[in-house]
């Protein structure tokens, strides 16, 4: 009898400890929206981060170019600026696989952009196109994770022409590599398997080491932009599936010691979110860049609309990420 009722309290604990658990957790939806369309990119200026709502949708970018570009979606906006003026770098999909397109403008004050055409064209997909500054040279890291590797290109003539300058990660196919340049390091972070990983080496041409444990995992743990420094703070855009993918982002504060210990902590849950009443982000938000410009900040973001109202029911988004939302408590 005395077995039988501690029997009932271990359970009784169980449930308890686990209802408790499971209260803590971010609560992944277990329907959601069926029938999505196309990615579409946003542009605009805001003088703080906290003000990014009243542009949302003013200035999509198909909206503001003319020329004979044919797309069936644009997405993962990246910014570069020189003296000449400010380029964005987008993931490019208008045939079976995505390329890397890039648009221009020479006026940094009312920027008008014009379409300069398709900047890297692969036999696999390509997105996620990080542009960025390197020893005097531009480089640029996409997505290449339908290639197996992960792939980095330096541009020959900006901005149209690049060839293939190393493999970074040979037979490693995360998503959306995010390249950090701090304490005379670079950091590279990554997707796989819903886990948030980095490596770190000394140069852009040197190895790059692998921290076994994952940052972060779960829903949110894939990279959604570039690593901004803003209110004295890193900041990690890191896209948010709790309701599916490609439907919000968070920021998240990063701290990275001399001898590579990483820490993020959350800085602004549900940053970008679907807008009810913005018909192109209906169904959500899921990738943003800043440069400063001119005294204020110049952000491209992106999203995509809900065709209908129509959801699924999607028990395995629920129960993988819940599983991965309680083991990030762990860690």
């Amino acid at each position: 009898m005395k077995i039988y009722q501690n029997i009932k309290y271990i359970i009784a604990f169980l449930v308890t400890l686990f209802i408790i658990i499971f209260s803590l957790i971010d609560k992944p939806n277990i329907y959601l929206d069926k029938n999505v369309s196309g990615w579409q990119v946003g542009i605009g200026k805001i003088n703080s981060l906290n003000n990014i709502y009243p542009i949302i949708g003013k200035k999509l970018l198909k909206n503001e170019i003319k020329s004979n570009m044919s797309f069936d979606f644009i997405a993962d906006p990246f910014i570069y600026k020189d003296k000449s003026g400010i380029y964005v770098f987008v993931e490019h999909v208008y045939k079976e696989n995505g390329d890397i397109s890039v648009f221009y403008s020479k006026d940094t004050v009312n920027v008008k952009f014009k379409y300069l055409g398709v900047a890297l064209d692969e036999p696999f997909h390509l997105s996620y196109p990080q542009v960025f500054l390197y020893k005097n040279q531009i480089y640029m890291l996409p997505e290449t994770q339908k290639s197996g590797s992960v792939i980095l290109y330096k541009s020959e003539n900006f901005p149209l022409k690049w060839k293939k300058e190393r493999v970074i990660l040979p037979f490693n196919n995360i998503k959306d590599p995010t390249l950090l340049q701090k304490n005379n390091k670079l950091y590279l972070f990554g997707c796989q398997n819903d886990r948030l990983y980095c490596w770190f080496s000394n140069d852009l041409h040197g190895n790059f080491k692998k921290i076994e444990k994952p940052i972060i995992m779960g829903t949110e743990s894939r990279p959604g932009g570039r690593i901004i420094q803003y209110d004295n703070k890193i900041i990690f855009p890191i896209q948010n599936n709790t309701n599916g993918y490609g439907t919000g982002l968070s920021l998240y504060e990063l701290k990275i010691d001399f001898d590579n210990h990483i820490d993020m902590k959350e800085y602004k849950k549900w940053f970008l979110k679907p807008q009810k009443n913005i018909k192109a982000f209906t169904h959500g938000m899921h990738h943003l860049d800043v440069v400063n410009l001119n005294n204020q900040y110049f952000v491209v973001y992106d999203g995509n609309a809900k065709n209908n109202n129509e959801k699924v029911f999607n028990y395995k988004h629920f129960i993988k990420y819940s599983y991965l939302n309680f083991l990030n408590i762990l860690y």
